[in-house]
């Protein structure tokens, strides 16, 4: 982006604001975003990866005054790679959207852990993480009211999913599309306990919630998935490839209402497994549920 961009402060579209190089004279930095809060619908910063001084150019953008931008992508690029994981994390920090925001994407973030801002996006329907190599952990999510579509691809460090002390059934209630796909050590959901965000532990995630409008369910080369709750009441599609069946199992053993009709994964339309572990210990009528 030219230099002095940010001057045209009456600007509402602006899909794509590409970070410059600084070795060149005419390149626009981060900052010059500060000023356009006219901006709204879809907006996609990329080459984060050159940003130089994440302190001062991205804190001064401001996203967070910027209310009619519905669509945010936060691409860091291939030049990211010389960057820190303090400084990507710093820079992911002061990139913190409005509320307003509906969908989410960020690819190629460097950090050990996301940005705690994610929680706060109330009104978010859809969020896409993606090639986020060094994050080991993410926030809560299970609480966000709108939250509709989950897609964490490409995270090989991601351990777990942070979740807060289950109060009722509020466990991701509006979940309906859920996906990870190459996340070799993501292990499932961990319970964060109290204000320390380094003290936590794995309880028994049996005892949480089931996810009570998950539709569709997609799970591909994470093998060390185990710890995740049921979902008995999947109808459109459940797709397990390169990882345990144990997820599928201990759902097909949820115990059934005999004052309902319902069995676990019984309004299932589609089922797909390929090279799953652990199919032995299915019990051997397992598929009776399958109308």
């Amino acid at each position: 982006m030219p230099v002095g961009f940010g001057r045209s402060v009456s600007l509402q579209a602006l899909p794509n604001f590409v970070v410059g190089n600084s070795g060149r004279n005419a390149s626009a930095k981060l900052n010059e975003l500060k000023e356009l809060d006219d901006l709204r619908g879809k907006l996609i910063v990329s080459n984060l990866g050159l940003v130089k001084d994440p302190n001062s150019e991205s804190h001064e953008t401001n996203l967070r005054s910027k209310k009619p931008i519905q669509e945010l992508s936060l691409l860091w690029g291939p030049d990211s790679n010389e960057m820190k994981n303090s400084v990507s994390l710093v820079l992911l920090d002061n990139l913190c959207p409005h509320q307003n925001l509906r969908s989410l994407n960020v690819d190629g973030f460097l950090g050990v852990r996301f940005s705690d801002w994610i929680i706060s996006l109330t009104n978010v329907v859809d969020i896409n993480l993606f090639n986020l190599p060094n994050c080991k952990y993410l926030p809560p999510l299970e609480r966000l009211p709108c939250l509709r579509k989950l897609k964490i691809l490409y995270m090989g460090s991601l351990e777990w999913i942070h979740y807060y002390e289950i109060i009722g059934d509020v466990f991701f209630p509006s979940l309906e599309q859920l996906y990870f796909c190459n996340c070799e050590n993501f292990r499932g959901w961990e319970r964060l306990l109290g204000d320390d965000k380094n003290a936590n532990e794995t309880e028994n995630h049996l005892s949480l919630p089931p996810f009570s409008r998950l539709s569709s369910l997609e799970i591909y080369a994470c093998p060390n998935l185990t710890c995740m709750t049921s979902f008995a009441r999947l109808i459109e599609k459940l797709e397990l490839g390169v990882c345990s069946v144990k997820l599928m199992l201990e759902t097909c053993m949820v115990k059934h209402d005999e004052s309902s009709p319902f069995y676990p994964l019984s309004a299932l339309k589609s089922l797909q497994l390929w090279q799953v572990t652990g199919i032995e210990a299915m019990p051997e009528d397992w598929m009776r549920n399958l109308t």
